[in-house]
């Protein structure tokens, strides 16, 4: 990974955990990275065609009246994937966000980083590398915090200050993937 490399840091707020018990995606939110810094962002509410569960909302504070006329999942995981092009996607905690784009567009080909991995290998030895640990840590700001966007913020800043930390980091790339299920398909 250097620089100059192309990456879309995503983030999801859902309904719930999990996409096989019938939760759903209520917004998504990216910024893409290139050239060693942020270059665009992506926000977009989404209607899970189902109530929001009280928790959830308490949590993202996404209400059922804010989704209410928001593209579908159907509708905005392709926005979503015009705006990521061919790019390397990246989160906190990159199997819970791919889990759900994965169950809801199956056949994703987009290789997926996970900044939890890549932060582990970096900086080790902290207690916790959950992204308000690692924000604290680092100095970074964050602003939006259980959003999608401002989480995708936060974790853009975070990559970068990774990036910056490590220089050229290629040989642990491979390492801070998460399997890509549908590559073979």
């Amino acid at each position: 990974m250097q620089t100059n490399d192309r990456f879309v840091v995503v983030d999801l707020e859902t309904t719930g955990l999990s996409p096989q018990k019938g939760d759903c995606i209520v917004e998504i939110g990216a910024v893409l990275v290139e050239g060693g810094s942020k270059k665009a962002t992506f926000q977009t509410l989404v209607d899970p065609r189902r109530l929001i569960p009280y928790y959830a909302q308490r949590v993202h504070g996404i209400s059922d009246k804010m989704v209410k006329g928001a593209p579908t999942v159907e509708e905005a995981i392709p926005l979503f994937l015009e705006f990521a092009q061919d790019s390397c996607l990246v989160s906190h905690n990159a199997r819970f966000d791919r889990g759900f784009l994965d169950f809801f567009h199956p056949g994703l080909g987009h290789p997926h980083l996970d900044t939890i991995l890549l932060s582990r290998r970096l900086i080790p030895g902290l207690s916790s590398y959950k992204l308000d640990v690692l924000i604290e840590e680092l100095n970074l700001a964050i602003s939006g915090r259980h959003r999608a966007l401002g989480d995708a913020e936060a974790t853009a800043d975070l990559l970068l200050h990774l990036m910056n930390l490590s220089g050229e980091i290629s040989e642990i790339l491979p390492r801070c993937l998460i399997p890509n299920r549908c590559a073979s398909a």
